[in-house]
């Protein structure tokens, strides 16, 4: 032996330098001779070992299923930066025998690209999740995505949070062992494919689809956000088809009666009891242009999503209201006890809480209705506060011996008596035919049905649906479609009250 070895040949997989192992006074130099040089890597120390990690997990993922001398080059090319990660499980990809193999082979390996050290959470995340928590974060709805996602994935979607649209939608790409299309035109139009999913013989990703599912909970998020005065007072039903359903007013039930020996029953009449809904669909279409998709404006998510949103809330309580004004006399009538003409004051606020506690059905039987909510519009809100919270309402004269002595405060009796909410629809005049800014409504709890909100399917949030570049010829634009499928209908009128002030 001697302190130089000479090869004529030889293959170098890696050199190391490490601070010990040798005395301060050893020195090596290495003299190699390449026919091209590779190119140069940039990557931090980092980014680097967790390229390699991925590398190395790739390889051995695939290793019995792709020719070894084949796969040990590409591994050294990959790791030394001479073909970058998308070329090298692009060249992987073409070697292996056929997909089904490669989904098995896919099933058992780790998804190495997100990992972001050895924490404590889930070492195998879903890409998919990792991707919508950050596009969710980026749009300002993290509290969103953290609950829907956990912590975990919270924590393993920081590195995209800052991304571009591209960036992410490359990292979805890589995600899935994936070729990634060259240049940003190709890779949006490819991504953003009318097939809905780029597929490979080990995998799919669905860019559509995960942004579909980021939409569909910025959209959720803010419709169930939006006020609804309506939720206060309406039953909600779920229906299965568009036909009409039917329910049964709570104040037909009659009363018990008691069972004779015989131990027979009597039945119950429902006599016209019964009163009918439906619903029907609304929607809206999305268009989102691919320039701005290359732009990375994420508009779309940031303010568009949550807009419509709203609208979809606003959808619903439009149709409520617009129903509850529109009611004729056979649901608000003084000879069915529940409609006055006074304006709103302590007085008249009482007279309608004790019209309403004296309900009774066809049989004279109370029907024990509590009034639970006062429903005005804006223009009432000081009135109706002062006579739901004021202490005293005013002061009377006290006499004695029949003369003014002093003068006394008087108790509010309706302080706190129901519960007040404000409905700005109630005298918008320049929408709904029948609002008026003096008109005010007394109902009692959902349960008293005083009112009927139904979904389709029990849905009662929007559905969002994509269409790709393709979907019209003459537009360059990605399509999403929202709609809602929604009823509203009037319930028992014991459970509601009007003052109609002239």
């Amino acid at each position: 032996t001697g302190p130089m070895l000479i090869a004529d040949k030889s293959e170098i997989s890696e050199v190391s330098f490490v601070a010990r192992g040798a005395d301060g006074n050893t020195n090596a130099a290495i003299t190699a001779k390449e026919k091209s040089m590779p190119a140069q890597i940039t990557d931090s120390t980092a980014d680097l070992r967790q390229r390699i990690e991925r590398i190395e997990a790739t390889c051995q993922s695939l290793a019995g299923s792709v020719d070894e001398k084949h796969l040990s080059d590409l591994r050294i090319k990959a790791i030394s930066g001479e073909i970058d990660e998308s070329e090298f499980n692009e060249q992987l990809l073409s070697s292996v025998a056929n997909h089904a193999e490669l989904q098995a082979i896919r099933g058992n390996r780790s998804k190495p690209l997100f990992r972001r050290g050895a924490e404590d959470h889930d070492p195998d995340p879903d890409p998919d999740q990792i991707i919508q928590a950050a596009l969710l974060t980026r749009a300002g709805f993290a509290d969103v995505a953290e609950k829907e996602f956990g912590e975990g994935v919270m924590e393993q979607s920081k590195g995209l949070h800052s991304s571009s649209l591209i960036d992410v939608i490359r990292a979805g790409y890589r995600a899935h062992g994936l070729p990634i299309p060259r240049g940003n035109d190709e890779l949006i139009r490819t991504a953003f494919s009318n097939a809905g999913q780029v597929q490979s013989s080990v995998s799919n990703f669905s860019l559509p689809t995960t942004l579909s599912n980021v939409m569909g909970k910025v959209l959720e998020s803010t419709y169930r956000e939006a006020s609804a005065t309506w939720q206060k007072f309406c039953a909600v039903r779920s229906v299965n088809s568009f036909h009409d359903a039917t329910s049964i007013r709570p104040s037909f039930i009659g009363e018990m009666e008691q069972v004779g020996k015989s131990g027979e029953l009597k039945h119950g009449q429902l006599d016209e009891s019964f009163f009918s809904y439906s619903v029907d669909t609304f929607g809206k279409v999305l268009t989102v242009d691919r320039k701005s998709i290359i732009n990375d404006d994420l508009g779309f998510l940031d303010d568009v999503a949550p807009a419509y949103g709203r609208m979809s809330a606003r959808a619903v309580a439009d149709l409520v209201f617009k129903t509850l004004m529109a009611a004729g006399s056979s649901y608000f009538d003084s000879s069915l006890g529940n409609e006055g003409t006074s304006a709103l004051d302590v007085t008249s606020l009482g007279l309608a809480i004790t019209a309403m506690q004296k309900q009774v059905d066809d049989q004279n039987n109370d029907l024990d209705i509590q009034p639970a909510t006062l429903l005005v519009p804006p223009e009432l809100a000081a009135i109706a506060k002062t006579a739901l919270q004021s202490e005293f309402t005013e002061r009377i004269a006290e006499n004695t011996a029949g003369a003014v002595d002093s003068v006394r405060p008087t108790g509010n009796p309706q302080r706190n008596a129901v519960k007040l909410e404000i409905e700005s629809r109630l005298s918008n005049t320049a929408k709904f035919t029948n609002a008026d800014v003096n008109n005010w409504f007394l109902f009692g709890k959902t349960s008293d049905i005083p009112m009927v909100v139904a979904f389709l399917g029990g849905k009662t949030t929007p559905t969002i649906d994509f269409f790709g570049f393709e979907s019209d010829a003459k537009t360059l634009a990605a399509t999403w479609r929202i709609y809602h499928d929604f009823g509203a209908a009037l319930g028992d009128y014991r459970g509601a009250y009007k003052s109609t002030v002239a």
